[in-house]
């Protein structure tokens, strides 16, 4: 009994024809794995992600292309690709230098910066990563300039004038790191200044002092406004006291000059024969009863001259 069998090595001991069609997709299977691991373990790919740049290298020679974010062929085993990060970095050092008045200050700087994508192949020969940038470029930059510009100013002008220290140091700071051409600097700030104990109690002292001199200040001014009510009160009472004995004087004048009328008056309305008429009115009817000799009669006019109180002739 004869058999068809097309694979060319035969059938395997003790494989019956029929077992070779059931193995056919198992060995498939097993290929595509196989062939998707070497790929795994050649990556022939590479995957650059967001915010960052690559270079890639050729036995590790770097190439003068910079890839950008996404996915990139390459040769397995022959190019490799180092991924660049060109988000914002910083760079933060404090410095201690003199001022202008010999006065030791401590000068927080910050300074942010990132990486010029067109120059990650320099940088990653140079450098290789951040920190090192920072330590042998950077950092000895923003030292040298912080020192030069705050010997321009006093401890004083430090503060008063703080922005524009903070505008020259970044002006220098631009200047010196540009001719590296790798970093780019987006911004540099002064997060603090520290001064020396004995200056810091100095300025201390004379807050105290200035402080003590508003007050003394407020002080005399109330002293002075609470003077200043006194003399207006005096003022107004003197005023008032002066103008109640105006009117007095004018109301006992007024009065005097009224009481002087009425006496003229009086004076001229009382003729003889009103008083006689007033004396006649009070009398009681009595005479009285001893008279001296050349004491005349009250209301007897003698010697026939007709006034009242003479009886008439012939009754």
């Amino acid at each position: 009994m004869s058999s068809s069998n097309n694979s060319p090595f035969g059938l395997l001991p003790g494989m019956r024809p029929s077992m070779r069609g059931n193995m056919t997709p198992t060995i498939v299977a097993g290929a595509v794995i196989l062939v998707l691991l070497l790929i795994w373990l050649f990556r022939p790919f590479t995957i650059v992600d967001g915010g960052y740049v690559g270079v890639k290298t050729f036995f590790g020679a770097p190439e003068q292309d910079v890839l950008g974010s996404g996915f990139h062929f390459v040769v397995p085993v022959a190019e490799a690709v180092f991924e660049v990060s060109t988000q914002p970095q910083l760079a933060s050092t404090t410095e201690t230098a003199s001022t202008q008045d010999q006065q030791n200050v401590s000068t927080g700087v910050s300074v942010n910066f990132t990486i010029n994508p067109a120059e990650a192949v320099n940088f990653w020969k140079n450098y290789r990563d951040i920190p090192t940038l920072t330590q042998t470029i950077i950092a000895p930059i923003v030292s040298n300039d912080t020192k030069a510009v705050t010997a321009d100013y006093t401890a004083q002008e430090l503060i008063t004038r703080r922005e524009q220290v903070r505008q020259e140091i970044e002006q220098d700071v631009r200047a010196d790191l540009a001719q590296y051409k790798v970093a780019v600097v987006t911004g540099v700030n002064i997060t603090n200044f520290s001064y020396s104990d004995a200056y810091d109690q100095a300025i201390d002292a004379k807050q105290v002092a200035q402080q003590t001199a508003l007050e003394e200040q407020y002080k005399l001014q109330q002293v002075q406004i609470s003077a200043q009510q006194q003399v207006a009160q005096a003022d107004a009472q003197a005023s008032a006291a002066v103008d109640i004995a105006q009117g007095q004087a004018k109301a006992t004048i007024l009065q005097a000059q009224a009481d002087a009328q009425a006496y003229k008056l009086k004076q001229q309305a009382l003729t003889p024969d009103i008083l006689t008429l007033s004396a006649i009115q009070k009398w009681d009817g009595q005479l009285p009863h001893y008279m001296a000799g050349s004491t005349a009669m009250p209301f007897l006019q003698l010697g026939g001259s007709g006034s009242a109180g003479a009886p008439p002739a012939g009754k």
